[in-house]
C-alpha cells in the first residue's frame, strides 16, 4: 500500500473523484471533513455510491 486517500462522504461528485483518482485506499469520511448537519445524509450517500460501485 503506497498511499491513503479521505474522501468527504457527503458527496457523490467528491466520492467520484476521490475513487477515479488512482490511490491505493480510498476512505470514506463521514466525520471530520462533513458538517455536522450533513453527517446523516453523509452515511446513506456513502452507502449507495459504495453499493453502486461493487
Amino acid at each position: 500500500m503506497r498511499s491513503l486517500l479521505f474522501v468527504p462522504g457527503d458527496s457523490e461528485r467528491k466520492l467520484e473523484k476521490g475513487f477515479e483518482a488512482g490511490a491505493d485506499v480510498v476512505i470514506v469520511d463521514l466525520e471530520d471533513s462533513v458538517a455536522g448537519a450533513n453527517k446523516g445524509a453523509a452515511r446513506g450517500t456513502a452507502a449507495g455510491f459504495i453499493s453502486n460501485q461493487r
